[in-house]
């Protein structure tokens, strides 16, 4: 198992910086769309749904944290320690695993294509803004 010595606090400004970004892409950004594909409203949510948001936002929590600590010990055993070596990286695992696998369950399980494009372009956002800042703090 690949184990670098990964700055702490750069993984955690990942994961902060995942979270930001998510508010605001699952928001402001693109917020209503979203919810219209998924056949839902913010004024139609019951209080079920409402609990149910809060326990996935605390699962996102920690899949952005594993997922800035495990892009960061990628990074640094790939030796892509600059900038435009974090940003290439992180677009092709977005690439080859993210963008893929989604596509993938997104026939499988006949979902929207727009949901598709809402949710790995967010993803390959995030793992670009996670790579720049995990790549300048480390």
């Amino acid at each position: 198992m690949l184990i670098a010595q990964v700055n702490l606090w750069a993984v955690l400004a990942g994961t902060v910086s995942n979270m930001i970004l998510g508010y605001l892409w699952y928001g402001p950004f693109f917020g209503k769309i979203w919810m219209a594909e998924m056949g839902s409203n913010r004024t139609s949510l019951t209080p079920a749904q409402k609990k149910e948001g809060s326990k996935a936002m605390a699962w996102a929590v920690l899949i952005a944290l594993i997922t800035s600590y495990v892009l960061a010990d990628l990074m640094y055993y790939g030796g892509f320690l600059t900038p435009s070596k974090a940003i290439q990286f992180a677009v092709l695992v977005w690439l080859g695993f993210i963008a893929t696998t989604q596509a993938n369950n997104s026939i499988f399980e006949k979902r929207k294509w727009s949901l598709y494009i809402i949710g790995v372009s967010y993803q390959l956002v995030s793992l670009v803004v996670m790579a720049t800042i995990i790549v300048l703090l480390k």
